[in-house]
């Protein structure tokens, strides 16, 4: 909700940095997935809604979700020149960060840009090397954010801001650490009423608008291609249920995909929630992403009820010795139940895959493909394993030889400008056979008669047709994209 602002303190704008098509290979193979879905920038939310919190006047803007270009944000900078600016970016949106930074920097020279996201916990003296970053924050941000702010204005020595790097004297300087927030429910909602709400969308949505939230933080599991998670941490039923009330009561918006990395680690919570839901009477649409050894039909019959149209799995592979080289913890036999239980619950069904992961042969794809035509859900994403930074599976293709240990901190500090896609190739297939088994697994999986009559049959509104329409499309793209 909108607070009041403090006219002592200063304005901070915040920035979500625009995806430029060429940096998207850092995270995967195709920009399909940046095409059909955005969402709000979670974590940038919540540092808004403590900074409005502590009365600062906050601007917002989300350049990737406004489709707004350079020469559209110099222009809207010439006219609102605040001197504290806040970037949140992963590596495939580093290089426009540095490119907003640097147009800050040429329209006020006296500015702070402030830049945070996930690689900075992992590569804070490369990302600082630019010259345009003048502060990094480590970490979660929500209490970071308001120490930094407020030894900026004090003009306090900036070695007693916890989580923060910065440079003094041509040097780097990293501060302690910050301990994890241990109770989630003290942070207030993010701050969605400086959004542009209306602009974020999924071509699997129900409605036009949506938005994200989470009911925890971290993720207990260790799978092979995944960036470490801080520690799992919950947030309370009733504080869960609070925020839902908020998103559909107060900014009238009727569907939710929760974007926990697993949001049924407890399956009893997860239920809790449901019946929490249910009890309050809320008239809301929403989604949840899990794993196939966290549900049961109890809770797929709660979830539903409670309003849950559609479940999402990583399944990744269709072979087994795969999904042990990826550190999965699930079996075959587990996402056969967990697919038969949600469609048994009417819930509607999406399902990640992986081709050329660690350890894949032509064999072990053809099951993969096979198994996600057997399970038929309603819909699947197939990807091609990328190394990315900081995961176990970077490490294992450098040590394969796939991938030298500067083509990282290279990129970062603008040595090269992209990173090559970093994948898994063998002596049965080279980049161009991934493309083609990616193209094979896309035609095989959408275009067959019995899905086509199968997808007519449950849309429900012109809404809902038109998503899947333009998600057609983009398949349509990713089954006819040039192999390179």
């Amino acid at each position: 909700m909108s607070r009041s602002h403090d006219s002592e303190k200063p304005r901070i704008l915040l920035i979500v940095p625009p995806v430029e098509e060429q940096y998207v290979s850092i995270i995967t193979n195709t920009p399909l997935l940046t095409s059909i879905r955005k969402y709000p920038a979670l974590g940038l939310g919540y540092v808004a809604s403590m900074l409005e919190e502590k009365g600062y006047h906050v601007v917002y803007l989300d350049m990737f979700a406004m489709n707004m270009h350079y020469h559209e944000f110099r222009q809207f900078y010439q006219g609102n020149p605040v001197n504290l600016i806040g970037i949140t970016t992963d590596m495939s949106s580093l290089v426009p960060a540095k490119k907003i930074a640097s147009i800050v920097h040429e329209i006020n020279d006296g500015s702070k840009v402030i830049i945070g996201g996930i690689n900075m916990e992992i590569y804070p003296e490369d990302i600082m090397a630019f010259p345009g970053f003048d502060i990094g924050v480590i970490g979660e941000g929500e209490y970071t954010i308001i120490r930094l702010l407020d030894a900026l204005e004090k003009q306090e020595d900036l070695y007693g801001v916890d989580s923060i790097v910065f440079k003094e004297d041509g040097k780097t300087i990293i501060t302690s650490p910050r301990d994890y927030i241990r109770d989630l429910d003290e942070l207030p909602f993010p701050a969605r009423h400086l959004m542009p709400i209306n602009h974020y969308v999924s071509n699997t949505s129900k409605r036009n608008v949506i938005t994200t939230m989470i009911t925890s933080r971290g993720c207990p599991f260790n799978c092979l291609y995944c960036v470490k998670e801080s520690p799992y941490r919950k947030r309370s039923v009733a504080n869960v249920c609070d925020e839902i009330e908020h998103i559909r009561y107060t900014l009238g918006i009727k569907e939710i995909m929760f974007v926990d990395s697993t949001f049924s680690v407890s399956v009893p919570r997860a239920i809790e929630i449901c019946k929490e839901i249910m009890l309050r009477d809320i008239d809301i649409t929403w989604e949840a992403s899990t794993r196939v050894d966290c549900v049961s039909k109890e809770l797929f019959h709660w979830m539903r009820a409670a309003g849950c149209v559609r479940i999402q799995f990583g399944v990744e592979s269709g072979d087994e010795r795969v999904l042990k080289i990826l550190r999965k913890g699930i079996t075959l036999s587990q996402a056969r139940n967990a697919v038969a239980w949600a469609k048994k619950a009417g819930l509607e069904i999406l399902i990640n895959y992986m081709i050329g992961c660690p350890g894949d042969t032509l064999a072990s794809i053809q099951k993969t493909i096979n198994l996600a035509i057997a399970l038929d859900s309603d819909f699947a994403v197939f990807t091609i394993a990328t190394a990315g930074p900081g995961t176990d599976m970077m490490d294992i293709a450098m040590e394969q030889g796939l991938a030298s240990p500067e083509v990282i901190t290279d990129f970062i500090r603008g040595k090269i400008k992209y990173i090559p896609r970093i994948i898994f190739t063998t002596k049965e297939y080279d980049r161009k056979k991934l493309d083609e088994l990616l193209s094979e697994a896309y035609r095989r999986f959408y275009f067959r008669p019995r899905y086509f009559l199968k997808r007519l049959k449950r849309i429900r509104s012109l809404s809902e047709l038109w998503n899947h329409i333009l998600g057609f499309k983009n398949v349509l793209k990713e089954v006819l994209r040039k192999v390179k």
